[in-house]
């Protein structure tokens, strides 16, 4: 089954939805979630806009400090690296597109499906490499 024939069966099962007003959907991908919900919204892009900021500059200073200062690049401090690296993915790429995803809405994703499946990978990737590399600090401690 193709990517596309599964999202006409996501709108196809979701047709015939309401919204609050008597203005009938296509299907539960055209909300605009902006619209309905602009002060969850807005708090929303807020909260992980901040947290995007904040961990993409700590994870810079995590790796910078352990590549630039030499007593820190011991064994332990690159399993830490590679756990700063591991987050940065996710703070830099998937975090960004989850803002879009909530401005622009759903129907975004499906329209560029390759860059839902490369953000998808981005965010699977980057999270299974943080948990193995937490497994392997607790094996080396």
């Amino acid at each position: 089954m193709d990517l596309y024939d599964m999202f006409d069966i996501v709108a196809e099962r979701t047709d015939d939805w309401y919204a609050d007003s008597d203005e009938r959907l296509n299907s539960s991908l055209d909300i605009d979630f902006m619209k309905r919900h602009p002060v969850l919204s807005y708090s929303y892009i807020s909260v992980i806009g901040v947290f995007i900021v904040i961990g993409n500059i700590a994870n810079f200073m995590v790796i910078g400090s352990i590549i630039t200062y030499v007593p820190l690049k011991t064994t332990g401090n690159m399993f830490i690296a590679n756990l700063a690296l591991a987050d940065l993915c996710v703070t830099a790429v998937v975090g960004p597109f989850n803002i879009v995803g909530v401005m622009k809405g759903p129907r975004y994703f499906t329209k560029d499906v390759i860059l839902c499946h490369v953000v998808a990978d981005f965010c699977a990737i980057g999270c299974t490499c943080s948990m193995w590399t937490i497994a392997a600090i607790s094996v080396n401690r």
